[in-house]
């Protein structure tokens, strides 16, 4: 059964980590993302993350001081700002990657902004083909950070599918690092922007988290994303 994505109605903060270490700090933004949920919150708990979630409705005005990555899906809704209240545009966001953030969304294009509108997002081009969605992926860079312990058949079948969609062939500045095993179908792009960097990928890391408790490969795949971050660690004791 497919589940119904939940809107969080307000900014929630869960800080998964002992007393005495240092975790990446991440905001996280999107209808995929449901706070209340253990079957997401649970498996995020494992990885020692200070995890902040925030409504697609106030992500808008967000404030990235202080942390180290942005994790959002495609229904993130990037705000064009009001004189008085810039919003949380791609501007912010290149912002943020130049001074060495990671900014990783999951199946940009396919909600309520247009591929277009995130960073570097008019050098590509995206078809959403869900269901069934794409449930072959093919590592075609395996020195990429962001696959690291990673394998095609791990980042494969997943439920309720790997990936909804592909990138088309002209990828612009980005470089593909998974495919869905046809050349120029690609599932993950990435690109360094500054000190920092900007992950696109089709694949539904939430939905399997939530789908299936035991999805390693899921959990693996965020972990590398957000340890590109070249932010100091946030001290959680300060």
């Amino acid at each position: 059964m497919t589940k119904q994505w939940l809107v969080p109605v307000l900014a929630v903060t869960l800080a998964f980590l002992p007393a005495d270490a240092r975790a990446q700090k991440v905001l996280i933004s999107g209808n995929s993302f449901d706070s209340s949920d253990t079957a997401l919150t649970g498996p995020l708990g494992t990885l020692g993350y200070d995890l902040t979630f925030t409504s697609s409705f106030n992500f808008g005005t967000a404030n990235l001081s202080g942390f180290s990555a942005v994790w959002l899906d495609g229904f993130s809704q990037f705000s064009p700002g009001t004189p008085g209240n810039p919003g949380l545009s791609a501007a912010s966001l290149t912002s943020f990657m130049n001074g060495g953030g990671v900014v990783l969304v999951q199946n940009p294009g396919f909600g309520s902004e247009p591929l277009a509108s995130y960073p570097f997002g008019s050098e590509l081009s995206a078809t959403f083909n869900y269901p069934p969605g794409e449930n072959t992926i093919r590592i075609t860079n395996p020195a990429s950070p962001v696959n690291a312990f990673l394998t095609g058949a791990g980042l494969s079948s997943w439920t309720p599918a790997s990936a909804y969609g592909v990138f088309a062939s002209g990828i612009g500045s980005f470089s593909g690092i998974t495919d869905n095993g046809t050349a120029g179908n690609w599932i993950t792009v990435t690109r360094q922007v500054g000190a920092g960097s900007l992950i696109y990928t089709q694949q539904g890391i939430s939905q399997s988290l939530v789908n299936q408790a035991d999805d390693t490969a899921a959990l693996q795949f965020l972990r590398n994303a957000v340890g590109l971050a070249a932010i100091p660690e946030p001290n959680p004791t300060m």
